[in-house]
């Protein structure tokens, strides 16, 4: 044991909008290691979203476009770093990059990582997902391991459904935290959350999200489009990771937004209660934490506690950038982190590709 590592774990989700980075400290190696989360900071992206937004809409752009994004969110990322978590110096930083395009077996997480590994001296892991679709897996969702090790519990079954652009379920049996089995996890996407409930918010009020789940909160439940978004997202079997072409919202022609914002509250409720069913509490991550209307529509779906994974020691809006810590940490360690249970990845394999500022050697394993 070489002590404890410093891992900063960098987010941007598919809403866009902010950089969100976790400095983690990592005690201990590979499934029994020990998280704390020393420091969390976001940084709104600005412009720089708006274009990268028009990228994963589909815009047609030069060659030249795609590589200036890359590395202006390179440099963004090395900026924010350098200025929000030195003088502590990380043993590592871990990039998801930003998904433009995810329709398996292809996926782009765009990110040029050398700005980071320059600015900071510091080794970098990204692009994380190949490596599973490589090996016939979804190359989503890849969270369900490092859920396990944040927020698993020995005397309960917990369901850890993260509300983001699009929901995801990970299903955790009680787990021995000194014995974790990866083989009785289990997860998967749910539905889309954010892009329905963003999109009607932009299409209706001409607002970026319904704070709070205002508007929702003013509206009834349309039957009709109830039951056919319903009937078309829970006959989704076997469960598929799902990318560019589940972001529409189909069949609000003509009705009044508030009506849509609550159908699609209570159609994104029953179908995280019907995926959830066997778990003894469900801790809910991601913006949408905050959409009242949203969670009070779980909780009247279910029978079982519906909290948030503040519950569990992490905050709800860090969960993912701590995640990635999480990953790049298994990486590091040799073990894959996308598991069959999940992805379907037939021959799990380690992800990531790396940047060597001064060599691997600098490297510091558990």
């Amino acid at each position: 044991m070489n002590g404890d590592r410093m891992i900063i774990g960098v987010m941007t989700g598919t809403s866009m909008d902010a950089i969100d980075a976790s400095l983690v400290r990592i005690s201990g190696a590979g499934y029994k290691m020990r998280i704390n989360m020393e420091r969390f900071e976001s940084q709104p992206l600005g412009s720089l979203g708006n274009e990268l937004r028009e990228l994963a809409n589909g815009a047609l752009t030069s060659a030249s476009e795609f590589a200036r994004l890359g590395l202006s969110f390179g440099e963004t990322i090395a900026q924010f770093l350098d200025t929000g978590f030195q003088p502590r110096r990380a043993d590592l930083v871990v990039l998801h990059g930003q998904t433009i395009y995810h329709k398996p077996p292809l996926t782009w997480q765009l990110i040029n990582p050398w700005p980071v590994a320059a600015r900071l001296r510091t080794p970098v892991l990204y692009d994380l997902r190949r490596a599973d679709l490589a090996c016939g897996g979804q190359g989503a969702p890849l969270t369900p391991i490092a859920d396990a090790i944040m927020l698993g519990a020995d005397d309960r079954g917990r369901a850890i459904v993260n509300l983001g652009g699009f929901c995801n379920v990970t299903l955790l049996p009680a787990l021995p935290r000194d014995s974790l089995d990866p083989q009785l996890i289990s997860g998967m996407d749910i539905c889309p959350c954010n892009h329905w409930l963003d999109r009607a918010a932009k299409n209706y009020f001409d607002i970026a999200f319904d704070e709070e789940g205002e508007r929702a909160s003013k509206g009834n439940v349309v039957g009709g489009l109830r039951e056919k978004l319903h009937s078309e997202w829970a006959g989704i079997i076997p469960r598929t990771s799902l990318g560019s072409d589940h972001e529409g919202l189909p069949y609000t022609n003509g009705l009044v937004g508030e009506d849509v914002l609550a159908t699609l509250c209570d159609v994104i409720g029953s179908l995280i209660a019907e995926s959830t069913m066997g778990s003894d509490e469900i801790l809910c991550a991601g913006g949408s934490t905050r959409n009242s209307s949203l969670m009070d529509s779980i909780r009247a779906h279910t029978n079982i506690p519906v909290l948030t994974t503040q519950e569990a020691g992490v905050d709800p809006l860090h969960r993912e950038a701590v995640a990635m810590a999480v990953l790049g940490a298994l990486s590091l360690d040799g073990l894959p982190i996308g598991l069959e249970s999940v992805t379907g990845v037939k021959q799990p394999i380690v992800s990531g590709s790396w940047c060597f500022p001064d060599g691997p050697h600098t490297l510091r394993h558990g």
